[in-house]
């Protein structure tokens, strides 16, 4: 068991330090690097840049890039999700339900910023899957969009929707954690999905049909409670911390059924 764990933990670092240098480092600014521990792990001290000769020397696994170089591609992302999926990686579990999403981030070289996208041209969704007694892995629960607009959704059409700009291109990458050790996270092969370039469309004409009657809800109640029930593939329902959720305070979802209609599982 100590051996698994030396072996994760050296892929965990040598990815870590891959993720230092994503971005050719013409595009960064070094004063204006800030590299510090995730607070998932409960470190608070900085880490250290020694110099701008690209020896930098960071001591534990996780840390975010904050910098205002350009983001990377889908194309690019894909690129660095098929070096390392299917590595076990040392992400311990904790009520952060968006740490390997998060983690994923910093492996690909996407900033931590308010952008409406993660890429350049499009998004990276993050997802868990649990695994079935037949050993199928399927999607654990629904992916998070976006948070609903009411003022929005009360004008604007499906296509020129903040709902459309966030799922019109995603790259999903699902993840699983080990069975014996939850602590232990392996990244699975991405998909991408391309609203312009699908090939069934039937899956495009039912998420429009989704959001048209979401938004329907909402012009004939003047609320969206109640709602949850609507959509085949989209559907709205409160979101953040808590039991007593605001129910002003509301988010689009893929349900599961999205994932498994286009992802087709064959983990």
């Amino acid at each position: 068991m100590l051996y698994i764990w030396i072996s994760v933990f050296l892929f965990t670092v040598i990815d870590v330090f891959d993720c230092m240098f994503l971005v050719d480092s013409s595009m960064y600014k070094p004063d204006k690097i800030e590299m510090k521990f995730s607070p998932m792990y409960k470190f608070n001290e900085h880490a250290h840049l020694f110099d701008t000769t690209m020896t930098r020397y960071l001591y534990y696994a996780n840390f975010t890039i904050r910098n205002n170089y350009l983001r990377p591609t889908i194309d690019d992302v894909i690129n660095r999700v098929m070096h390392i999926k299917n590595k076990p990686y040392i992400l311990p579990k904790t009520s952060n339900k968006g740490g390997p999403g998060n983690y994923l981030e910093c492996l690909t070289g996407i900033p931590t910023s308010s952008d409406c996208l993660d890429c350049m041209d499009g998004e990276l969704k993050v997802f868990p899957l649990k695994k079935l007694k037949n050993g199928v892995f399927t999607p654990k629960e629904n992916v998070a969009i976006t948070m609903v607009n009411k003022q929005r959704l009360f004008r604007d059409t499906f296509n020129h929707s903040k709902c459309f700009t966030k799922i019109q291109k995603i790259l999903f990458v699902p993840y699983y954690r080990d069975d014996h050790d939850v602590d232990i996270v392996t990244y699975m092969r991405p998909i991408l999905f391309d609203i312009h370039h699908i090939t069934n469309i039937n899956m495009k004409n039912q998420l429009h049909m989704d959001y048209d009657a979401i938004q329907n809800y909402l012009l004939e109640n003047d609320s969206l409670v109640g709602s949850s029930k609507i959509g085949t593939y989209l559907q709205t329902r409160t979101k953040g911390p808590g039991k007593n959720k605001d129910n002003k305070s509301r988010a689009f979802y893929f349900r599961a059924k999205f994932l498994k209609d286009f992802m087709m599982f064959t983990y």
